[in-house]
């Protein structure tokens, strides 16, 4: 689950209303950026700043961005998010996420490994 695991796709493979989700995320009138810190048993603890976009799918989807409300919840799936820099992609994931004040917090559960 580290930087290094996560695949990093070229912008363009994923979309969200119709765009590549990195477009998206650049069309964002904000300059407000949010934080992603994951807690994996395998690799530990993973920070990544800069992040513009959150998105879960599965068995709900989800697109989190900048200032959103306060949430927690479970991921059963897949988990992107796009950074300033990269766009990150994992497959398979479970566990539980919360997000407040710009930080997205998940926790890998041990199922995944």
């Amino acid at each position: 689950m580290s930087k290094n695991d996560a695949r990093e796709e070229q912008a363009g493979t994923t979309t969200y209303r119709g765009r590549p989700l990195q477009e998206y995320a650049d069309t964002l009138q904000t300059k407000k950026t949010m934080t992603v810190k994951m807690m994996g048993f395998k690799e530990g603890f993973t920070e990544f700043e800069n992040v513009k976009v959150i998105r879960i799918s599965g068995k709900n989807n989800l697109v989190i961005m900048c200032d959103y409300m306060p949430i927690l919840g479970e991921v059963n799936g897949l988990l992107e998010f796009v950074t300033t820099d990269n766009f990150y992609h994992y497959e398979n994931m479970r566990g539980y996420y919360t997000n407040a004040n710009n930080v997205f917090a998940f926790l890998e559960d041990e199922e995944t490994i």
